[in-house]
């Protein structure tokens, strides 16, 4: 199975977040989730590692939603983070 990203047209923004595709789940979400997700990570943390390792447990994360069937945002629920 592939790592559940697909490509998204706004290079610019993806590689300020340190990415170069987005999560399926934040892609399926719409333009907005895309636009805070890369905020979030581009805008709101400045050390680059700190910035590094939560976008790859935020990778990491999604994946297993893939994995596990959960394809939307609004299906993500507290134990799905507790069961990682």
């Amino acid at each position: 199975m592939d790592s559940g990203l697909v490509p998204i047209p706004s290079r610019r923004e993806l590689s300020r977040a340190g990415l170069t595709e987005l999560p399926a789940v934040i892609v399926r979400a719409g333009k907005e989730a895309a636009k805070r997700f890369l905020e979030f990570f581009a805008g709101s943390i400045r050390n680059l590692h700190t910035r590094r390792a939560y976008l790859r447990a935020a990778v990491l994360f999604f994946d297993w939603c893939e994995r596990h069937r959960i394809y939307e945002l609004s299906a993500i629920e507290p134990l799905h983070v507790a069961a990682l």
